[in-house]
């Protein structure tokens, strides 16, 4: 099968759906390219931090990653949308069966939808990664623009064969923010590559020598963009409590982020006086991170859902998120994770103190989510999953 996959950037070397997914196709024997921009998104640390100053200009042409071709078209870019230049040309060139446009609301998707109605010489398919937190049009030009979107696509349903939200709260928003009640819409999760996210007692020496954590030591982590939305704070302050019950308990803080709002989270640590039990670490390459999650005791996210926890899930981590997050649906309903009340400081310190000094407890969910991550993560399965799909509608 001829795939083609569309989205306004690709950003190599990171743990994203577009950096796996394509590529565990590829595997399965298809002929798959990622069409995309010469952008990297414009916010947060994309904009801070140098890891990413290597990448930032990106040349128009051909490139590779993870053995997929990917061709880099030149773009017009405004506020978070891409209109590509001469997108229609190169899908007659790939001339693909099935065409993954990533993004709902991506002016590039409704570019895709409008070739479609045009040729319709390949199946389209729709992915969408919105939840409750970034799903936000509060101003009149942005809900005007919902409205333009929803009325297009409604008004070609018959064009579009699936949409593929990525989780249940995605799923939820598709029906009842979009509209989308009348074409077909399936869950296609998100995943980890299981070649790197395992657990390994070997891994766990190296990356506790790496980030400087003693064997005694009980080691928390959260790994992963940092802005506002990620509750950090919550997570700092909650470590007071923690550090009363347990005084040498260590977090580590791996990420990126806007570099003021860098500064406010050390400023808080030294406020809470905890420099010696708290390390905020910049940017590590996703290479790097099985040693983080094998190292640690536990992996705590406070805030908006990242997939960085399906990672650390499938290096056997036992993680600690906010309750009733249905962005973590199908996890969340195996019983493998823990979960407080986000945004109290109180309810997340008893949840870390509970699974700090359980060693039994953690044990035994480590090893679930080692099986986990084989079962139900492995991008492998769900590389072949969208291929059933792709066929089907």
């Amino acid at each position: 099968m001829k795939i083609l996959h569309i989205m306004g950037w690709y950003v190599p070397g990171m743990g994203y759906q577009e950096n796996y997914l394509p590529a565990a196709q590829k595997k399965l024997n298809n002929e798959v390219v990622i069409l995309t921009s010469n952008q990297i998104p414009k916010h947060g640390g994309f904009n801070n931090t140098d890891a990413f100053n290597k990448i930032r200009n990106l040349k128009i042409g051909v490139s590779y990653d993870h053995e997929v071709k990917i061709i880099r078209l030149p773009s017009i870019y405004f506020k978070n949308q891409i209109f590509f230049l001469g997108l229609e040309s190169e899908i007659d060139k790939f001339m693909p069966d099935a065409i993954h446009a990533h993004g709902t609301t991506m002016i590039s998707t409704i570019q895709v939808l409008h070739i479609k109605n045009k040729k319709d010489h390949f199946k389209l398919f729709i992915d969408d990664h919105s939840h409750s937190n970034n799903f936000i049009f509060y101003s009149f030009i942005q809900k005007l623009y919902l409205k333009f979107v929803n009325y297009i696509i409604n008004k070609n349903t018959a064009s579009i064969n699936c949409f593929l939200p990525v989780t249940p709260s995605s799923k939820n928003i598709l029906i009842n923010k979009h509209n989308f009640t009348k074409g077909n819409i399936v869950i296609l999760n998100l995943g980890a590559d299981r070649s790197i996210f395992y657990k390994s007692d070997l891994l766990r020496r190296d990356g506790r020598k790496k980030f400087n954590v003693r064997e005694d030591q009980k080691c928390i982590i959260y790994a992963g963009k940092i802005d506002e939305s990620k509750e950090i704070p919550c997570l700092i302050g909650s470590m007071v409590e923690v550090v009363n019950k347990i005084p040498d308990a260590i977090l580590l803080i791996v990420g990126f982020g806007n570099l003021n709002y860098m500064d406010y989270l050390n400023s808080l640590v030294i406020s809470y006086k905890l420099t010696k039990n708290i390390k905020i670490i910049d940017f590590i390459s996703h290479k790097e991170l099985p040693c983080l999650y094998n190292a640690a005791d536990i992996g705590v996210w406070p805030g908006d859902h990242s997939i960085t926890v399906l990672e650390a899930i499938s290096a056997g981590l036992p993680v600690i998120v906010p309750l009733d997050d249905s962005a973590y649906g199908v996890i969340s309903e195996l019983g493998n994770l823990l979960q407080y009340e986000r945004g109290n400081e109180n309810s997340l310190a008893i949840q870390i103190i509970n699974m700090l000094v359980n060693d039994d407890l953690r044990a035994k969910i480590s090893n679930f989510n080692d099986i986990t991550g084989e079962n139900l993560l492995s991008w492998d399965k769900i590389a072949m999953e969208s291929l059933k799909i792709y066929k089907e509608y």
